[in-house]
């Protein structure tokens, strides 16, 4: 089943931002992905849900318990994230993120409690066009 129109921004794209576009066949679903306005899926922005869902599960559980190591890998979500290199800090309730995308250090913080909701809407928006 193919949704044409649906394009979703949950988020804020000079923050943090997923932008959920049509929906394919497969399983696939179109989902950029923004930091303090740049592009972190320029190559390849079709995922796959069951897989991406559970990793955004996953990370979200890591944030919301102070879960992350000083080498945690942040925003590892499978293919469609293997462009971007990121790192993940947590103090005081803020966020501090940063990517490295083509040599590129783009840092932006963002309130832990602010960070954990744009996950949880992107988790509910997508579990809900795959069911």
């Amino acid at each position: 089943m193919s949704c044409k129109n649906r394009m979703k921004e949950i988020g804020n794209k000079n923050v943090f931002c997923f932008v959920v576009g049509d929906n394919n066949e497969g399983g696939l679903q179109q989902v950029d992905i923004w930091a303090n306005n740049t592009l972190l899926t320029p190559v390849d922005n079709m995922a796959y849900l069951p897989q991406f869902v559970a990793s955004l599960e996953n990370e979200s559980n890591d944030i919301n318990s102070d879960n992350i190591a000083r080498e945690y890998m942040f925003f590892n979500h499978g293919p469609t994230t293997d462009d971007v290199v990121g790192n993940i800090t947590l103090a005081n309730g803020v966020a501090k993120l940063s990517f490295d995308i083509g040599g590129v250090v783009n840092l932006v913080s963002v309130s832990k409690s602010e960070l954990l909701s744009v996950y949880q809407e992107a988790i509910e928006y997508l579990r809900g066009i795959h069911a």
